[in-house]
């Protein structure tokens, strides 16, 4: 049996230091104590599902057919936006004055 060292690996023998850096920067810019920065850290993980809960949630849920692929709906709808875009640009195009210049702010 071959026993190797993180070092051996390729694992970086500084990332704990840089990861307790990291979290205390964090925290100063929020203006906590690491401590405190922790606490709401795991405090905010506890509100959000684990992978597991949200699979079983997922897999829970009615199944649905749809007409078209994801990706054309996506197209069609972007597609409607800028079409919709463009008339509003005309639209206020048309109100400009007759010149078609737009009082500058200064």
């Amino acid at each position: 049996m071959q026993v190797c060292s993180s070092h051996e690996d390729g694992a970086d023998p500084q990332r704990p230091r840089r990861r307790h850096r990291r979290l205390k920067a964090r925290a100063a810019l929020e203006g906590r104590s690491l401590s405190e920065f922790a606490l709401a850290e795991l405090r905010r993980s506890l509100e959000r599902p684990t992978r597991t809960e949200l699979l079983e949630r997922l897999q829970a849920r009615e199944h649905v057919s749809v007409s078209e692929p994801a990706a054309d709906a996506v197209r069609a709808e972007r597609d409607a936006r800028i079409v919709l875009d463009a008339s509003a640009a005309v639209e206020l195009v048309l109100r400009l004055p007759l010149g078609g210049k737009v009082a500058q702010r200064r």
